[in-house]
């Protein structure tokens, strides 16, 4: 547990919420029917990207949910060693699969002026008004983070699977799109929702990157009160939306605040 704490205070102390991106990046987001790719999880942007240092014990899902809905588990695919892919997977059956990750808990704490810059640039306005009321502002922010991401990767045609992008899977904080993205040809709007805990999040700030460009978000969108945004798409190019949501927890020894990071991740062929 102190390893994880130390490691996240090094991550937090760069002074920039970038490192707090965090996603699923295959090699490519569009596929042949048994087709293998490497992926690498990443975080950060611009300057500041690099893949998670990953450890497996971090990992408590891994896995794809095919066009036929039913999930596989992917964890014996990781590989933690430096200058290995992350993992290399093959994927067959033709249709949408839905790649998903999950870790556990693990802790940060930063000064009163770094956790405050913080929670400002990632829009946490409710644990900034509870610090404000509570008189807390001048004391070090702890908090007890965890990560979720999704990919979208299509294997051969358009079509079959479209439902499982379109569905939540039951993570703590979900970006899901109302579309699926590989069956617009055009550029369009993509309609999004976030859910926290199952239930729709209002005032969730959601980020669009664009990978190629990713210096800082493209777009930026606050979740109304059905906890949707709706978001300019370019169907080319590979692209990043990001969210994160904080609650304050009680009778932690350990941390004030209990934090989630979540992102989706989807590509198209460059034009």
């Amino acid at each position: 547990m102190r390893a994880f704490v130390a490691a996240a205070l090094a991550l937090a102390l760069t002074g920039s919420a970038a490192a707090h991106e965090f996603w699923i990046q295959p090699g490519r987001f569009r596929l042949s029917p048994g087709e293998t790719t490497s992926l690498a999880v990443l975080v950060g942007h611009g300057a500041e990207r690099e893949r998670w240092r990953m450890r497996l014990r971090r990992i408590v899902r891994f896995a794809s949910i095919g066009p036929d809905g039913a999930e596989t588990d992917r964890r014996a695919t990781l590989d933690e060693a430096p200058g290995a892919p992350d993992a290399a997977l093959r994927f067959e059956g033709q249709g949408l699969h839905v790649l998903v990750m999950e870790t556990n808990d693990a802790l940060s704490s930063l000064p009163a002026d770094k956790f405050a810059a913080y929670l400002a640039e990632e829009g946490l306005t409710s644990a900034i008004a509870d610090r404000r009321r509570e008189g807390k502002e001048g004391e070090a922010g702890r908090e007890r983070y965890s990560r979720r991401a999704k990919a979208l990767v299509q294997v051969g045609r358009v079509g079959p699977g479209t439902i499982r992008a379109t569905r939540p899977l039951g993570l703590t904080l979900e970006i899901t799109p109302e579309v699926d993205p590989y069956r617009r040809s055009a550029d369009t709007a993509f309609p999004l929702r976030v859910t926290y805990r199952g239930r729709p999040l209002a005032g969730a700030r959601v980020t669009m990157t664009d990978l190629a460009a990713d210096a800082r978000p493209a777009t930026t969108r606050v979740t109304d009160q059905r906890g949707r945004a709706v978001f300019p798409l370019r169907r080319t190019g590979d692209w990043l939306f990001g969210t994160i949501w904080t609650r304050r927890v009680q009778n932690d020894p350990d941390a004030d605040y209990e934090t989630v990071f979540s992102s989706l991740s989807l590509g198209f062929p460059s034009r």
